[in-house]
């Protein structure tokens, strides 16, 4: 009905109530209701009270002009995700995370949650208790082999995506595994980002003969596009003068990561962001850090100085060994939205059937991975553990092994000597003594050796 007063809620609203039967109510038609239909004033508060109501207001509202054309609709924008709302965090640590390790039948992962103390170093032999693939908003993921993630198991979590076991001497695990933490409470804007989040994951070396965790990280990021990442820190002390010693260490926060570079402007408007965090060219608080190479580096300080305790310091900065390609931090992920989440990195790994593909040593690593780089490797014969082309200069349970075995001489480990350490890979994992005795005489850890 047109003439005075005469109107309608907007035309969306109205084809919406046609399939309610409740069109009639929302324009005029010329019933007496339709002094009741016109919009009531929309009034919004900032201060967090309650806005006066207005009088009662008799006079309908003033009509449009004749056939009045409607509005066109909005255009659609962007998401917008300045402000208060969900962030989440996707980090594979580095490639040595997901490694194999280099005590026989062992390999490196992460588990979500903090892991409970396990009583000594041991490895673990089964889930449940220790290791869990999620835990509230955390879950450890790894892609299949058409680089589609899923959340890890315990069956694979030694496997790169075809299924292949990994190897210790490979540059590069071909594992892709990563930590996901998701809710956490961001607020994003002009000023830069902040993110925390509930929750922790723990990094297990050896199979669990020595584990630590990170729970509940914060993210700043200035308006520089400089940034960090801080988290509390917790886990267990080994002593390499008796295996059977094992102490709980008392928790403190470390920065888990330090970066630069990030638009902050862009981050906000695509939903997220990547960036790789600083490792070349930091220096660790060791006097065993090898700075001959190129791309020389380490983790940040705080987090080596508390795996000095754990005994995985040498893990987190360049030491000299075939292990140092695979130190550099992994690219972190934050995502604001739902749908913004890192790729699987291009894969160079070993072929469904066991063949090894290779890559270029030290290639870029893509957002969902450590680099791409360096042959991979078949899994060794059942019963066998694959030999390591030399091991690693620190093991974790020796802080001073580098500069021991340098000062007497040794330079690596035969098949033979591992054979003879811990026996076949069910003996290494049954009795760990044979590898205890191993890692103190034979590598340079027994102190009457130093003398």
């Amino acid at each position: 009905k047109t003439g005075q007063g005469s109107g309608s809620f907007p035309k969306s609203w109205v084809d919406f109530n046609v399939k309610t039967g409740q069109a009639q109510y929302w324009f005029t038609s010329g019933g007496a209701a339709d002094a009741r239909k016109p919009a009531t004033e929309i009034r919004v508060s900032f201060t967090g009270t309650a806005p006066d109501n207005p009088p009662p207001d008799d006079d309908p509202t003033d009509p449009p002009a004749e056939d009045p054309e409607p509005s066109p609709p909005p255009s659609r924008k962007p998401e917008d995700t300045s402000g208060t709302g969900e962030a989440t965090m996707f980090w594979p640590v580095n490639a040595e995370t997901s490694a194999g390790g280099f005590a026989p039948g062992t390999c490196n992962f992460m588990s979500a949650g903090v892991s409970p103390d396990s009583g000594g170093t041991k490895v673990w032999d089964a889930p449940g208790r220790f290791y869990k693939p999620s835990d509230g908003n955390v879950r450890i993921e790894k892609p299949d082999r058409s680089g589609t993630f899923h959340t890890a198991t315990w069956e694979n979590k030694c496997d790169d995506r075809n299924g292949k076991r990994v190897v210790a001497n490979d540059k590069n695990s071909q594992h892709e595994s990563r930590v996901v933490i998701a809710k956490g409470a961001a607020d994003a804007g002009d000023g830069g980002i902040t993110a925390s989040w509930k929750g922790g994951f723990t990094i297990v070396f050896y199979s669990g003969m020595t584990y630590w965790s990170i729970s509940d990280p914060q993210l700043k990021v200035a308006a520089d596009g400089s940034g960090e990442l801080i988290g509390t820190a917790s886990g267990f002390a080994a002593d390499m003068d008796d295996l059977s010693k094992w102490e709980p260490i008392t928790p403190e926060t470390i920065t888990m990561a330090t970066f630069s570079g990030v638009d902050v402007a862009k981050a906000i408007a695509d939903g997220g962001f990547t960036v790789t965090p600083d490792f070349a060219g930091v220096r660790a608080p060791v006097d065993n850090q090898d700075r001959s190479s190129p791309g020389w580096g380490s983790f940040p300080a705080s987090w080596v100085k508390f795996n000095q305790k754990t005994g995985q310091h040498s893990y987190w900065y360049t030491s000299g060994g075939i292990a140092d390609p695979r130190k550099p931090a992994a690219p972190l992920t934050i995502a604001l939205t739902a749908d913004y989440q890192p790729p699987a990195a291009d894969y160079a790994g070993a072929s469904a059937d066991g063949a090894g593909g290779t890559a270029d040593p030290g290639g870029s690593a893509g957002p969902g991975g450590g680099s791409a780089g360096g042959p991979a490797g078949g899994a060794a014969p059942a019963g066998k553990a694959a030999p390591p082309a030399q091991t690693e200069d620190v093991t974790a349970f020796a802080p001073s092994a580098a500069e021991a075995r340098a000062g007497r001489g040794v330079t690596g480990l035969s098949w033979q000597d591992w054979a003879f350490g811990g026996g076949t890979v069910a003996a290494a994992l049954a009795g760990t003594s044979g590898i205890g005795w191993l890692l103190r005489r034979r590598i340079g850890l027994d102190p009457g050796t130093w003398r």
